[in-house]
């Protein structure tokens, strides 16, 4: 077998975080092959902010939470090294900060997040963030973490060559709200 000059990324997470107004914030992270097939499924419990919490961390409650604490709780119940980690949320880009694992945003419509072209194309960088285009969507990455713009790009390219990129996105939301249901009849 030989080795292939490009790194084709094996575990692909899927992470999101959703604010349910009874529960709470509620992370979760689909973990997926190159083919967009599940390999684990991890939520976070509800977390609801005391009012010491939001008094102390003010502002940076938001912050807090999607770029350290539901990531880090997240990646930290993973069975396997995840290779990369894809969000839908640009809050969540910093938690790149936090760990050695390229983190990617897969952005929305809302930022022109689907183009026709096919191929990436030079990326553009504003203040800290570097935007690409790949599988006809718009992705980013901190500019100052440029080895992962390759892996991230790749790894796009493998899912959309079975799936829409942005569908994994889709069945983690559902999974959340439906743990959210099951939390929500036991208590």
């Amino acid at each position: 077998m030989q080795a292939s000059s490009r790194h084709s990324a094996e575990k692909i997470g899927y992470l999101v975080s959703m604010h349910d107004a009874d529960l709470g914030f509620v992370g979760g992270l689909l973990i997926v092959n190159r083919n967009a097939r599940p390999l684990e499924f991890h939520c976070t419990a509800p977390i609801q902010p005391k009012p010491a919490q939001s008094v102390l961390y003010g502002a940076t409650l938001n912050r807090y939470l999607l770029e350290e604490q539901i990531p880090q709780a997240l990646v930290a119940k993973t069975k396997a090294r995840l290779d990369l980690i894809l969000t839908n949320q640009l809050g969540m880009l910093n938690f790149r900060d936090h760990c050695d694992i390229p983190v990617g945003v897969l952005a929305g419509d809302e930022w022109g997040g689907n183009q026709s072209e096919s191929d990436s194309s030079s990326g553009v960088v504003i203040g800290e963030i570097e935007f690409s285009q790949v599988a006809g969507k718009t992705v980013a990455h901190r500019s100052q973490f440029q080895q992962d713009r390759e892996r991230i790009e790749q790894a796009v390219q493998d899912v959309a060559l079975c799936v829409e990129v942005d569908e994994p996105f889709e069945r983690l939301s559902i999974a959340i709200q439906e743990t959210c249901k099951s939390l929500s009849n036991a208590a």
